[in-house]
């Protein structure tokens, strides 16, 4: 058994995928239709600030910042600090994943 593995650009075309038009998947991640189109046709790939937004409005588990960027090694450090609320601050759930479980504060 072979586990298939996309590009980058194959998975920012299933993010779009998820939505009704580009344009409104631009629309969800706060971005210019515009934007998108020159991701998927001249770069050929997502902006490193654009995966957060991408991989929460999609909730796909395909589509991931590492599956977006895996050329960029900074995820575990931005999911530490990218809050689930969009807002900059420490994201317990990371903190925990990275931890490896559970902290003595939460039992």
């Amino acid at each position: 058994m072979t586990i298939e593995t996309k590009t980058p650009l194959q998975v920012l075309e299933l993010a779009v995928s998820h939505f009704a038009s580009q344009a409104a998947f631009a629309r969800a991640i706060g971005r210019r239709p515009q934007e998108v189109w020159n991701w998927l046709k001249r770069d050929k790939r997502a902006p490193i600030d654009a995966c957060p937004f991408i991989e929460k409005a999609c909730a796909d588990h395909i589509v991931t910042c590492e599956s977006l960027r895996p050329d960029y090694a900074g995820w575990a450090v931005a999911r530490l600090i990218w809050h689930e609320g969009g807002r900059f601050g420490v994201s317990r759930n990371a903190e925990i994943e990275l931890a490896g479980g559970a902290t003595e504060d939460m039992q």
